[in-house]
């Protein structure tokens, strides 16, 4: 008989001198609910379905959700206790509540004393280095503005493509710089289709090249952006994602003020090694995040639970949520001139037919593959259901993706559709709208999709557990839940034509009364003006605004 599951890391007697642990493995059965995982006596949970496993599906033949089975998480441990063994145990839960043990694991774990002390830089070198970008500091300090005088902002983001975070960053940039005396020049390591928006509004863009994370060629980032800095005389900065932390370091090296903004809903060791691999980053790059989350001006968040995530890393004064936005005017001009019967006709879909729309990067986190999972279960009872997964990239994740479309036979059922410029088509063209993300801030594609009144289908997880309210302005569920995923998508796909219309408006209505994007280009431009003046005031009391209380 074949096995049903496994756990394949870590290795048994293994020994990690990192304060994350990676665990990986694998849970076939078709009744799985939840992959628990205990580290050292704390339980979290790993999403289950949403890594290939290929290897798996050569040998479950005609088990077909075989190919997504797999699981793999990076769980922190506590290593402020020195050098210990700790234990790792795996279990699969199933729909009903029965536990079956996928693999346990003993794991030494070293303290911070016992990492060999193999420094993988030249200490002489790097103090140097440090030094001409402190010296820089001297070029860039700027004697006290003037009422009224212009401020020059060094903008320094991670990315320039069509995500969530990167159209936070244009959208609050195109509404700032409409205001007299604001300047950006805009630093990013690479290309993307919105440089080109961004220029268009007469804002300059550097590309430098990879943010890199050795402790040399990070001191090189940063003595290339105090050159920058200099040249446009700069005032403050803003640091968007925490890809971009370099920006922040910067800042509070040339004694500039900064606003720093913080999407992404992990502690900071699992963003290492989510966005850098299992070994994660030089020890020296921790540190300068983690002085640049201290000595930041303002840490700005979209959700109070990822704000609570990071506030232990700073004064919490000056860690602040500010409501992201999106700019309703130009969604309600969009609906005015667009038909959307002939849109949906253009793209073969019926009249009858409810379109179930999931608009993100498919990507693991975002959880696409157990959407897709419950939609197989639930397709021969809603058969005029359609799923549509807007976010492919191209990737080899990507393509197991379709391939496991294929494999749970729901072919025309599910389509996966690249990323695009055409996302408020799609809007318009769905009847409800489903993210099933383990991990979120709060996503700018939820926000949206409630503007177009669709009612919403999604995880509780972090910001998004703070804006919908269950059966009232959407449906939610637990993340990492396959069971609770079935029922969740069975509750919306239930709903009538008029029930999804009330629950659809609702949530409209929500994000009418605060969710504009007028709202965060204003508290930015008080953040700017305010700090600039004086660095030392604290963001909370610049965004009360005179005579309203902090």
């Amino acid at each position: 008989m074949n096995p049903q599951r496994s756990l394949d890391l870590p290795l048994d007697g293994a020994t990690t001198e990192s304060g994350v642990l990676r665990i990986a493995g694998w849970a076939a059965g078709e009744d799985v609910a939840r992959v628990e995982l205990t580290v050292d006596g704390v339980t979290t949970l790993a999403q289950p379905f949403a890594h290939p496993r290929p290897d798996v599906a050569d040998v479950l033949t005609g088990h077909p959700d075989a190919l997504m089975c797999g699981f793999d998480a990076s769980v922190p441990v506590d290593q402020s206790r020195g050098r210990r063994d700790i234990l790792v145990v795996a279990t699969e839960i199933s729909a009903e509540g029965d536990r079956r043990p996928i693999g346990s694991r003993n794991v030494t774990l070293t303290g911070p004393s016992d990492a060999p002390s193999q420094p993988s830089f030249d200490d002489e070198y790097l103090r140097a280095l440090r030094s001409r970008v402190s010296r820089s500091s001297r070029s860039v300090s700027k004697a006290p503005r003037g009422a009224g005088s212009d401020l020059n902002i060094l903008v320094v983001t991670h990315d320039l493509g069509l995500g969530g975070g990167q159209l936070y960053l244009t959208e609050l940039l195109t509404g700032l710089v409409a205001s007299p005396g604001l300047s950006f020049t805009v630093v990013c390591p690479g290309d993307g289709p919105l440089r080109i928006d961004l220029e268009a509004k007469g804002i300059a863009v550097h590309l430098a090249g990879p943010f890199v994370t050795t402790p040399i060629a990070y001191e090189c980032l940063l003595r290339e952006l105090a050159g920058i800095a200099r040249d446009i005389g700069a005032d403050a900065v803003i640091a968007n994602s925490l890809g971009a932390f370099c920006g922040a370091d910067l800042a509070s090296r040339l004694a500039l003020p900064s606003l720093w903004a913080i999407h992404e809903s992990y502690p900071l060791g699992q963003y290492w090694t989510a966005a850098h691999g299992p070994a994660g980053v030089d020890p020296y790059f921790d540190a300068q995040a983690r002085y640049a989350l201290a000595s930041a001006s303002a840490v700005i968040f979209e959700a109070e639970s990822t704000r609570r995530l990071f506030v232990e890393h700073g004064d919490p004064l000056r860690f602040v949520k500010v409501d992201y936005g999106i700019p309703i005017e130009a969604i309600d001009l969009y609906v005015e001139t667009v038909d959307r019967s002939a849109l949906r006709s253009g793209h073969g879909f019926s009249d009858r037919q409810v379109v179930v729309l999931c608009m993100g990067t498919i990507e693991p986190r975002k959880g696409q593959v157990g959407l897709i999972r419950a939609f197989a279960r639930l397709a021969d009872r809603y058969t005029d259901a359609v799923l549509v997964l807007v976010g492919h990239r191209g990737d080899a994740y990507g393509d197991f993706v379709a391939t496991y479309v294929e494999e749970v036979g729901l072919g025309e059922r599910v389509r996966l559709v690249p990323v695009g410029a055409d996302s408020y088509d799609w809007y318009l063209m769905a009847d409800a709208f489903a993210l099933a993300s383990s991990i979120e801030s709060l996503p700018r594609s939820v926000l949206e999709a409630m503007a177009f009144r669709l009612p919403i289908l999604a995880t509780d997880a972090f910001g998004l557990g703070e804006l919908i309210d269950d059966g009232v302005s959407g449906v939610t569920f637990a993340a990492s839940d396959a069971a609770a995923t079935v029922a969740a998508l069975d509750r919306l796909l239930a709903l009538t034509s008029i029930e999804r219309s009330s629950l659809g408006r609702r949530g409209e209505a929500i994000v009418r009364a605060g969710y504009d994007s007028s709202g965060y280009v204003k508290a930015y431009r008080s953040l700017l003006s305010g700090l600039a003046d004086d660095p030392s005031l604290y963001p909370a009391d610049l965004l009360a605004g005179p005579g309203r209380p902090s």
